[in-house]
């Protein structure tokens, strides 16, 4: 299940044995530093397409000394969320993934357990399988010993990601093929943030960051441009335009960088400095 962690679209992900028993069972331990609890924020579940679970139970599991805990069953504090239910997937004939997003008000957890409930028949599994294509947890590390917020919205959201549907800011990650891993990285990591920030509803810093990351995300765009211009005009033996394109390439690149690092400076901006 060590997929689950990637978050990537693409991924592969977990899915169950063939002809399994049902309930399945995922329990994912929070890494956070010195081992303190985490205070999640936001659950987001990607389904697989066609292994769809029918719902999908949620647990957290917290305990006053985390460094005595190594398992779900030894916390003190065990809470069941309740469940999401998801669709068949009949409308996009099993093409989309199903995302699910559920708001956790800040509730402290050291330990996540998801009950998978039998699946959606359908004809391309014929298996019977369930399976998550990725988990992202998003949270906090906490003080030991500090309250966690009683008040938990379970509320969920969904949204089918097809290249149509997706989220805007999916949808650019998706078309900019070819980008260098290491910028897709950085933009990825600024997506998350972003989602951080609305989830613990510092609105003013998810807007600002949601600004400074599209206007990244159009600078890459545009470098992109320019590159498939100057390999078509070298291929065409056009060297005198390949090499004016070659100064414009460079020059956007400077400036797509610049932009990104921008996004990051505004990323890391703390809610109470925004509010100033």
């Amino acid at each position: 299940a060590s997929e689950l962690a990637n978050g990537r679209l693409g991924g592969c992900g977990w899915i169950s044995a063939q002809n399994c028993q049902y309930p399945q069972t995922i329990v994912l331990q929070i890494s956070a530093s010195e081992k303190v609890p985490a205070k999640l924020t936001c659950l987001e579940l990607l389904f697989h397409e066609s292994c769809i679970p029918q719902k999908i139970e949620v647990l957290l599991a917290s305990d006053d000394d985390s460094n005595q805990v190594s398992t779900f069953e030894e916390c003190k504090h065990i809470r069941r969320l309740g469940y999401v239910a998801s669709d068949t997937n009949e409308s996009s004939r099993h093409l989309a993934r199903e995302l699910k997003s559920i708001m956790v008000g800040h509730e402290q957890a050291n330990f996540v357990k998801f009950i998978l409930h039998s699946c959606h028949p359908n004809s391309m599994n014929i298996h019977k399988q369930v399976g998550i294509v990725s988990i992202n947890i998003l949270g906090i590390s906490v003080i030991p010993g500090e309250s966690a917020c009683s008040e938990i919205d379970c509320e969920s959201t969904k949204k089918y990601l097809t290249c149509d549907s997706m989220p805007k800011s999916t949808q650019n990650f998706a078309t900019m093929q070819g980008l260098d891993p290491s910028v897709k990285n950085r933009l990825d990591a600024l997506e998350r943030v972003k989602r951080q920030k609305a989830a613990v509803e510092d609105f003013d810093g998810a807007a600002r960051l949601k600004e400074s990351l599209d206007n990244a995300q159009e600078m890459f765009r545009k470098l992109q441009e320019i590159d498939q211009k100057m390999k078509k005009a070298s291929v065409e033996e056009e060297y005198a335009e390949a090499s004016r394109l070659k100064a414009q390439r460079d020059s956007a690149r400077l400036a797509a960088m610049n932009a990104l690092a921008g996004a990051e400076k505004s990323a890391s901006q703390k809610k109470d400095n925004a509010d100033v």
